[in-house]
């Protein structure tokens, strides 16, 4: 279904090989493709959605949870200066449809430096703050009813709360990132720019499943003989 709104996108890309030579990244994204799977480290499609959380981090750094995702942006292809600038000029994208039945969701964006105007307080405290303090006290209280917890006869109840606090540290908290709005929107810790959506876990799709391929024009004809059976579009970066 088309959209209204020229700056959210019916398809969602994801770049490859930020950190890699020109060349490897072309491969990989080759790699990727034929394989049919989008994977986050460890790289195994085995392994999948797994979380970490740093409990000695702070939130608002985004150093505290660390889930196994896949991430993809919400940038209408016209529009992604910028986001290949900062990540690279390989990539594929796949409808946002499609996604969203594998369990995308967009992150929720907080800028870190924006006052918290909680009801009832008086002090001036930025949103950073006032979650590091919060998302910190939530985690001492789970450690103070640790005894409790692992009791291997628990108390319904208190099952029904751990089933809570995994939901809470999979589907909220790690959706959370937080970025510095006063930075200019090229920044690379502007992360707000980056309309960012993930999935837990690994992606699995076929050849078919994918809506654009997006690379130097000069890859073209690579890209045409090793991927023969590709019919989706192919749109050229500088």
């Amino acid at each position: 279904m088309a959209t209204r709104q020229r700056y959210v996108s019916t398809e969602m890309t994801h770049f490859v090989g930020r950190d890699l030579p020109e060349a490897d990244q072309y491969k990989l994204l080759i790699q990727i493709i034929t394989s049919g799977w989008l994977t986050h480290p460890p790289h195994n499609p085995a392994i999948s959605g797994r979380l970490t959380v740093n409990t000695d981090a702070r939130i608002s750094e985004n150093e505290m949870y660390y889930p196994q995702i896949i991430c993809f942006s919400d940038i209408p292809i016209g529009e992604l200066d910028i986001h290949i600038q900062k990540f690279s000029r390989f990539g594929l994208s796949f409808l946002k449809s499609f996604l969203v039945e594998q369990g995308a969701n967009p992150v929720f964006y907080i800028a870190k430096n924006a006052l918290s105007r909680d009801k009832g307080r008086t002090d001036r405290v930025t949103l950073a703050e006032r979650f590091d303090q919060t998302i910190q006290d939530y985690h001492d209280l789970f450690g103070e009813l640790r005894n409790s917890l692992e009791k291997p006869d628990l108390p319904d109840h208190l099952k029904r709360l751990l089933s809570i606090k995994e939901f809470l540290d999979y589907h909220i908290f790690s959706f959370l990132k937080f970025f510095d709005a006063s930075k200019p929107e090229d920044d690379p810790k502007h992360f707000y720019m980056e309309r960012e959506w993930r999935i837990l876990g690994n992606l699995h799709f076929t050849l078919q499943d994918i809506r654009r391929i997006i690379l130097p024009e000069s890859y073209a004809s690579r890209l045409r003989e090793e991927l023969p059976k590709y019919i989706g579009q192919i749109t050229f970066v500088e």
